[in-house]
């Protein structure tokens, strides 16, 4: 296994670094890849988009902020909408959380 996939691998996320690793790739190309694939997950399926609102945000203050500041509309206010948007701004929470840990594990000499 490449050196730094297996740093990845061993960091504590949420986020599956590993998928988005390629030999080759910089540390930079590497965030943005991560952080592209943040914005492209989604929230589908009433009962899950509940289900995690339930569990992080059930007064629904942060999430509807979230939509707000992105430009959600009462039109397309739905639970799927604001899970969505709040579990992509915790991923990019938790990827800013980690990202020392992923650059140390581009920046390490093997």
């Amino acid at each position: 296994m490449d050196t730094i996939k297996k740093r990845l691998s061993e960091i504590n996320s949420t986020i599956e670094l590993t998928d988005y690793y390629h030999e080759g790739i910089t540390l930079d190309e590497f965030i943005e890849e991560v952080t592209t694939g943040i914005y492209q997950d989604e929230i589908i399926y009433y009962s899950r988009a509940i289900q995690y609102l339930a569990s992080e945000d059930s007064s629904l203050t942060k999430s509807t902020e979230l939509y707000i500041e992105q430009g959600g509309t009462l039109n397309d206010l739905n639970s799927e909408a604001l899970a969505t948007v709040l579990y992509q701004q915790n991923q990019l929470e938790a990827l800013g959380n980690i990202n020392a840990e992923i650059e140390a594990a581009f920046n390490l000499e093997v």
